[in-house]
């Protein structure tokens, strides 16, 4: 299969259409890589949320290239990269898979500030910051991975759970607690996708 060298889009850019051939790769100046994929969630994806890839397709050819804005409890485990574009639902897009992002939404449903160093994985938080549905991320502390947040009621995952993919705070932009329901915070990671 030959590699695709020559794009019609932007990285920000959308489209009702598969004009990129879904599922396909780039890297840009920096090396950074993303993916065209589309989003099959029922919302709007936010620009700085995590992209996950739905566990329903986990066998079909199209698990790596359908992701959701919304994921369930059972799809976050599955993070395809960060949305660098606000992909409406039923759209085409580009989200980064691997590299260094600034700005990414965080929000935590037990409190805490992000720091550097802590480790980010989806979330099925609802942050209510004026744009609503697509999830933010959560984050572990990098001093107690136990306190692992992910729903929206503070439930704790075991770090057993957790796959290599996730992304690492390299700074924190925002402060303040981040808890689900308020504005998320804000941060430079560096991600990495399935």
């Amino acid at each position: 299969m030959a590699k695709k060298i020559l794009f019609e889009t932007d990285l920000t850019d959308t489209s009702s259409s598969d004009i990129e051939g879904i599922g396909s790769e780039r890297e840009d100046q920096y090396g950074n890589k993303y993916r065209w994929v589309y989003n099959a969630s029922a919302f709007d994806s936010q620009v700085g949320s995590p992209a996950c890839y739905d566990v329903s397709l986990y066998s079909s050819a199209n698990f790596l290239k359908h992701v959701l804005a919304a994921p369930a409890d059972e799809d976050i485990y599955f993070f395809a990269g960060i949305f660098v574009s606000a992909i409406s639902t039923h759209e085409y897009g580009w989200i980064m898979t691997w590299g260094r992002y600034s700005t990414a939404r965080v929000a935590c449903a037990s409190g805490g500030a992000v720091g550097t160093g802590d480790m980010l994985i989806p979330s099925t938080l609802t942050a209510t910051d004026g744009t609503a549905a697509s999830r933010p991320y959560a984050f572990i502390n990098g001093a107690d991975i136990s306190q692992a947040i992910g729903t929206g009621t503070g439930t704790a995952y075991t770090p057993s759970m957790m796959l290599d993919a996730c992304a690492r705070v390299i700074e924190a932009v925002t402060t303040g607690a981040g808890v689900a329901g308020t504005t998320p915070e804000s941060a430079t990671v560096f991600v990495k996708g399935l």
